[in-house]
Order: C-alpha cells, then sequence, then structure tokens
C-alpha cells in the first residue's frame, strides 16, 4: 500500500466501522478517528495558518485554526491525520497552509477521500443530492464537494468510454468474417474429430480416445 492516499483512507474508514454504517451517519467522525490512534485535536487561533500535526515526546497533536468553519476544520484535521499515517517518521512537524509539496497533495488526497468516499457520493448522487447539497450531509465545504464530484463523474465516464472500447464491433464485415470463419472452422474441426472417435463416450468412465483403440 505504501503512501497510496485512497488505499490508506478505506482502510481507516473500515477499521472504524464506517463502511458497514455510513448509511445512518454519512458525516465522517474525523474526531473519533483521531481518538482511535491516541491523537489529541486543539483549535487555537492561528493567524494565516490552517493547522498542523505536531509530535513531541512520541505524542502527536492535531492543531487547527479556530478561525476557520467547521467543515473546513474537520478537512484540515483529515488533511493533518493523513501526514500522520502518510508522512510521520520523516518530521515532528507539519504544517498546513498552500504548499504544492508531493506530501501535501497527498495529505489533500487522503483527507478528501477519507471525507467524501466514492460510493458514499454517488449514493447522495442517486437520490438527487447535487454537490452543494450532498457536502451539507457529509460536513464538508462546496469547494471540495465540487471538484471531488466533478473527479469521479470523469472516472466513471473514463471507465465506460474504455468497456465500450473494448466491445468487438460486430458490423465491422472483415470482423464478422473473421468471427464468422472462426466458428465454422470449430465446428468442422468437432465433427472431424468425432468421427475419429475422439471424445464420444464408449461407457460411464471415460471417452474412446481415453486409451488405445
Amino acid at each position: 500500500m505504501r503512501r497510496d492516499p485512497a488505499a490508506w483512507a478505506h482502510m481507516v474508514l473500515g477499521e472504524a466501522g464506517y463502511l458497514d454504517t455510513w448509511r445512518a451517519r454519512p458525516a465522517v467522525d474525523v474526531a473519533a478517528l483521531l481518538a482511535r490512534r491516541g491523537i489529541s485535536w486543539h483549535r487555537r487561533p492561528l493567524g494565516r495558518l490552517r493547522g498542523a500535526l505536531v509530535g513531541l515526546g512520541g505524542e502527536y497533536h492535531v492543531v487547527t485554526n479556530s478561525a476557520l468553519s467547521p467543515p473546513e476544520e474537520r478537512l484540515v484535521a483529515a488533511h493533518e491525520l493523513g501526514h500522520y499515517l502518510l508522512h510521520r517518521g520523516r518530521a515532528d512537524l507539519f504544517l498546513c497552509s498552500d504548499g504544492r509539496g508531493r506530501r501535501e497533495r497527498e495529505a489533500d488526497a487522503f483527507a478528501v477521500e477519507l471525507l467524501m468516499p466514492a460510493e458514499v457520493v454517488w449514493w447522495l448522487r442517486r437520490r438527487g443530492f447535487g454537490p452543494t447539497e450532498g457536502a451539507a450531509v457529509l460536513g464538508v465545504s462546496a469547494d471540495i464537494a465540487h471538484p471531488r464530484v466533478a473527479e469521479l463523474e470523469r472516472a466513471s465516464e473514463e471507465r465506460r468510454r474504455h468497456r465500450v472500447e473494448k466491445t468487438p464491433d460486430w458490423s465491422d464485415p472483415s470482423l464478422a468474417a473473421s468471427h464468422s470463419g472462426r466458428r465454422l472452422w470449430a465446428i468442422g474441426n468437432h465433427r472431424q474429430t468425432h468421427s475419429l472417435g475422439i471424445g464420444r463416450r464408449t461407457d460411464g468412465h471415460g471417452s474412446r480416445g481415453d486409451r488405445p483403440a
């Protein structure tokens, strides 16, 4: 699994029992996920900083900016949980800013997968929830819900297109002729082997071809 953010998010949700109960409570309980790993969550004024993951004496603390809205705080806390799972051991301090480095992108991807699992998003979509309405149900901001829904729809369309491309076009005369030729050869081959006694049952224990004539 290494540092696959989606796989880690799915594992965390599975361990917490969310994958069996999300229909009753679609919004992920981020505080409970942190507590399961002994991570404390603190809300503090942080100025322009959105949040941080701090390791002290072997213990880890998530700090989020108290000026953020509840959906934004949940996103930042999930982002820091991503750092804890994917990157701890590489540093004792991770600052959540607008940095676009690889680790920040991985933590972002983890947070989105955690808070908006594909299965749950599609379930809401089938029930008529648009991105904004779905965001309210899942406790996230519309700013991340719209890109997430668009991403899932693109992936779904690519899979559908791939399936269509792999389906043989029997209206193509050359392909149809080739298929017909193979079928006629198979029929003729079956008749020839049958006339030689190969594959024809002569008793209850096998074919005549099982032993010398």
